[in-house]
């Protein structure tokens, strides 16, 4: 059975693995020996980091909805994003790091200005939030696809990520990329994956 993705907020539970892997750069208590006040202060800093880049990414939201609310609140997959938009994400510092496909002096003004962060980290990527979400919209309706996938969004890397059956031999597989690249029609968004396999289609 196939199954339909939708397009999910995933920074809280990205941002809850990143905490137990990832320390962010503060002031950290020098223990008494077992290491608990060291720990303790650890924890302090590493949540106020995440805070306070879970409240840029809101405020950035925010700046979203906005430029949609004259016409109506929409759910995330249904909002339209600024074209120079990309995605954003927590790095492994517990950053916000925002993608944008401009860098012009204006944009980055005005990321700083709504984050509320002078030192926001912004990347630049080739493609827009817009377009991977229009490639998602058109793989939402393939309905009769005669191969199973699943897809998700991949803000980090920029791309819509294709997962296929992994069992597939070499020419349905091939034909299972044609197939769904064809109905995404953006189709250098996507990058297909099969077992630990990426492939990217032509």
């Amino acid at each position: 059975m196939k199954f339909k993705a939708r397009i999910l907020t995933t920074v809280l539970i990205a941002c809850i693995l990143l905490l137990l892997l990832a320390n962010c750069d503060g002031f950290h208590t020098v223990g008494n020996g077992n290491g608990n006040e060291e720990r303790l202060a650890t924890i302090q800093t590493d949540s106020f980091c995440i805070n306070e880049s879970i409240a840029q990414i809101d405020r950035l939201q925010e700046y979203f909805y906005e430029g949609n609310r004259e016409f109506n609140i929409y759910p995330d997959y249904e909002l339209k994003y600024p074209n120079w938009y990309a995605g954003v994400y927590i790095d492994d510092d517990l950053k916000a790091v925002v993608l944008v496909t401009d860098t012009s002096s204006e944009i980055t003004h005005l990321i700083i200005s709504v984050t509320q962060n002078e030192q926001i980290t912004i990347e630049r990527k080739r493609y827009s939030f817009n377009q991977m979400l229009d490639a998602i919209r058109n793989l939402w309706d393939y309905e009769d696809s005669p191969y199973d996938f699943t897809y998700h969004l991949d803000e980090m890397n920029n791309t819509v990520v294709v997962t296929i059956d992994a069992t597939l031999t070499d020419a349905d597989r091939s034909e299972a990329i044609t197939s769904i690249s064809a109905k995404a029609i953006i189709t250098d968004v996507l990058t297909f994956k099969y077992g630990d396999v990426y492939v990217v289609p032509d």
